[in-house]
């Protein structure tokens, strides 16, 4: 009953098809009355209103949206690197301990990938027929 203290009825004129919209959307939505739902259109035009430009009101909610999707695929992103750098030690392993090379050697293949990976810039290319292999 409070909310019908500090609200104001009012009649106004509204378009048969339009009513039946609301209708439809209220029911969607899940909106208890329409009242509460023209109040919750109003709030969102009049916010519309006072950003001026559809872009700017808009564009917050989609940059909203979309850092929740980056975020998303950051975690995913991060889980598979995970499971692929666990796979590539499993490999190392098994080859360093069959080829019985000592820590010395570990370290200078280890200088040399690391050049290797910055000389390429981390793409890696197959030769071909036409290329000279250096």
């Amino acid at each position: 009953m409070s909310k019908q203290k500090e609200s104001k009825h009012i009649s106004i004129w509204i378009p048969n098809s339009l009513l039946k919209e609301c209708d439809i959307n209220q029911i969607r939505y899940d909106v208890k009355t329409r009242s509460e739902f023209v109040v919750q259109a109003l709030e969102f035009y009049n916010s519309y209103l006072f950003n001026r430009h559809i872009s700017e009101y808009v564009n917050v909610e989609i940059l909203n949206r979309m850092e929740a999707m980056l975020d998303s695929l950051e975690n995913r992103i991060g889980r598979q690197m995970f499971k692929l750098i666990v796979e590539s030690a499993k490999t190392c392993r098994i080859l360093f301990d069959g080829l019985e090379h000592g820590i010395e050697d570990y370290d200078e293949l280890h200088t040399e990938c690391v050049k290797e990976a910055k000389r390429i810039n981390g793409a890696i290319t197959f030769p071909s027929s036409n290329r000279d292999l250096k």
